[in-house]
């Protein structure tokens, strides 16, 4: 299982190269870019961690978009 240390700083560096590269595309462009770094970080996992990490990656853009406004909903002071 992958430290939270380790995902933290993976999802940062996709989310920056991924908004470098990506800043003229739509959101899920976006989000499409980091999930293929964070696909390409798994497979230099060990076996054992790889399905773990891919699990991470395996929303589709509509899941994560639902997810994310459930949380802001959750967050926001009223």
């Amino acid at each position: 299982m992958l430290i939270n240390n380790q995902r933290c700083y993976l999802l940062l560096t996709g989310f920056a190269v991924s908004t470098i590269l990506l800043s003229a595309c739509s959101k899920q462009n976006w989000y499409s870019g980091a999930q293929s770094s964070l696909s390409s970080y798994c497979m230099q996992q060990p076996h054992a961690e790889y399905n773990d990490c891919m699990q991470q990656s395996a929303d589709s853009y509509n899941e994560y978009e639902k997810k994310r406004q459930k949380l802001i909903e959750e967050n926001t002071v009223n």
